[in-house]
């Protein structure tokens, strides 16, 4: 029980340490942002100069959440470069990996194209990423430096610690459930969700934190930039996109699978 305690405490850590730098850093911007435009700009501009800005602030606290997760795990069994494997990889698998997230960016564009207008809540998050790549920092942190950080929380420290006490399958399922929650969106979140079982099952199989992030990357940029516009001039395809990107999805995946590392040791829990 003290290990599936600790576990879950672990867990609880890792993520609540991000969720309060998010916390911290948008309330400082909203404040510095007021004071600094005030008698300048509307309360309804300064709004949209926040909303521009605030992946930047979203990206400050990862990168100040690495850094305490690094100290934090600097003195224990395993240091946060052992629990977050980076290793080189072969241009084979490299190629699937941008495949899975070719079919997985269609199928979830294609979802979200279908099915937004019955999730009211989810136009304000459009909206906001939207804001963010307007500006080229705000597109590099959506694109590139959250993603990262994501891996590292999500794949790299909540799956690890989940690995230790549960089997894998379970740990995978669970770790993409905390994944889609902490986006805080229900339509967000069930698309979130099957690409963390994704990201899960390929950091599982090939033991490389770099493969997930490399997924994750390319499934922002495709997501943001490449399919809203096909889709935007191809609208009466989409069901075509959604079973193209599926099909691409199982074969790459299958790849992958068959290509995992067979000699990783099987984590189950000790009791």
């Amino acid at each position: 029980m003290k290990k599936y305690l600790k576990m879950v405490g672990n867990i609880l850590l890792y993520t609540l340490i991000y969720f309060f730098l998010q916390l911290a850093t948008g309330l400082i911007m909203g404040i510095g942002y007021t004071m600094k435009y005030i008698g300048t700009l509307t309360e309804m501009e300064v709004q949209d100069k926040l909303s521009q800005d605030i992946y930047i602030g979203i990206a400050f606290a990862a990168i100040c959440a690495t850094t305490i997760y690094i100290l934090l795990l600097r003195k224990k069994e395993e240091t946060f470069l052992q629990k977050c494997r980076f290793q080189k990889e072969g241009l084979e698998k490299s190629l699937y990996v941008l495949l899975t997230s070719i079919g997985l960016s269609a199928v979830s564009s294609s979802f979200v194209l279908l099915s937004y207008e019955k999730f009211e809540s989810y136009e304000e998050v459009s909206q906001n990423i939207n804001d963010g790549l307007s500006t080229f920092i705000g597109m590099m942190c959506i694109i590139i430096l959250i993603p990262i950080f994501e891996e590292i929380l999500f794949r790299g420290l909540v799956m690890s610690e989940l690995k230790k006490q549960i089997p894998v399958s379970l740990s995978i399922i669970i770790q993409a459930v905390i994944f889609a929650i902490y986006h805080g969106n229900p339509l967000q979140g069930i698309y979130t969700f099957v690409l963390g079982i994704a990201l899960g099952a390929i950091y599982q199989w090939s033991n490389n934190l770099w493969l997930p992030i490399l997924l994750h990357v390319t499934y922002n940029l495709l997501g943001t930039l490449i399919f809203p516009v096909l889709l935007y001039y191809t609208e009466p395809y989409a069901w075509a996109y959604m079973i193209g990107g599926l099909i691409l999805l199982i074969l790459s995946m299958t790849f992958l699978y068959k290509k995992r590392k067979l000699s990783l040791p099987i984590e189950v829990p000790i009791e």
